[in-house]
């Protein structure tokens, strides 16, 4: 299991706790938590996902898996 600070502008913004399923070559996101005052923004979303890809590959992935309730943060956000 890690668990990656995720800072954006020099600022911490949440956890990223997840875990690399080399069998299958994709990191597995658990669960993200994000500081009470990020704005769960599209360029945060973007931010997150190349983050993760870069972590997926340090980790010996290829892809990164992000559960749905995650994503529909994103999308109630953007609403």
């Amino acid at each position: 299991m890690t668990e990656l600070t995720k800072t954006q502008a020099r600022r911490f913004i949440g956890r990223i706790e997840a875990a690399a399923d080399h069998k299958a070559g994709i990191l597995r996101v658990k669960n993200i938590w994000f500081e009470s005052d990020v704005r769960l923004t599209g360029k945060l979303r973007n931010a997150l996902d190349r983050t993760l890809v870069r972590f997926s590959g340090f980790n010996g992935c290829t892809a990164a898996e992000v559960p749905a309730h995650i994503c529909e943060l994103f999308r109630r956000e953007q609403d």
